[in-house]
């Protein structure tokens, strides 16, 4: 069986900086480079590099479905992957091509592709088939989804941002359609990462109920105190 990534697990107490647990314990986040925390929801860029170091390797493509200000596309760049997000606010995927086209520290030969569109519909998985094609690709060989908390955060007055979504109930609904979108793009025996809390609420958490029967699907819950499970 083809290896998922690059590490040599024979050796792997000498990868200093993987984390080994289950409890991710991050301390500052990173704002080297092109990284920025200054826009709400982003998340900490030490989750997409530990991510990516883990299951994928060089040259994989890695697809974002919810770009954001670029965070993964960044860290693409800098491990070698090629890298393709698609983010649904137009304002917001020009701050992550700006931030993308900025990051000096990368690798040449791969590519990176920001898509403004709404990943729950079937053209923005056509468009997504495009750029692969485009690249001599079919498949993509990780995937990771940080979607909005619900509606702990605004992002837009769009009804077709996950944000206002009306309820959980809802909310599940549309993440649901995401991951029907494009599950079938994901390279056989590779993974897919999704990045979420809970929400507290009327004086009680929600849990983040993203259940899955299948092994390759990896959930990372950011509200765990002081890390990431």
């Amino acid at each position: 069986m083809s290896k998922i990534n690059d590490l040599n697990l024979n050796n792997w107490k000498e990868y200093q900086d993987i984390i080994t647990d289950s409890l991710w314990i991050i301390g500052e986040r990173d704002k080297s480079g092109a990284h920025r925390g200054d826009y709400h929801g982003n998340f900490v860029p030490q989750i997409p590099n530990q991510l990516m170091r883990r299951f994928t390797k060089k040259g994989d493509v890695v697809l974002d479905t919810f770009l954001g200000s670029g965070t993964t596309l960044i860290e693409c760049k800098r491990l070698g992957r090629n890298g393709i997000g698609i983010e649904l606010l137009p304002e917001v995927a020009e701050i992550a091509k700006q931030r993308v086209n900025q990051e000096s520290l990368f690798d040449t030969k791969v590519f990176t592709e920001v898509l403004v569109a709404d990943s729950t519909k079937n053209e923005t998985r056509q468009k997504v088939d495009e750029i692969l094609k485009s690249y001599g690709r079919q498949s993509v060989q990780f995937i990771i989804m940080h979607p909005p908390y619900h509606d702990i955060i605004k992002f837009s007055n769009r009804p077709d941002d996950l944000s206002n979504a009306k309820s959980v109930k809802d909310f599940l609904k549309l993440f649901g359609d995401v991951v029907s979108n494009f599950l079938d793009l994901l390279e056989r025996k590779h993974y897919l990462a999704v990045v979420i809390g809970d929400k507290y609420t009327n004086s009680e958490w929600v849990m983040a109920d993203i259940t899955t029967n299948y092994q390759w699907v990896i959930v990372i819950n950011t509200q765990i105190p002081n890390g990431f499970h």
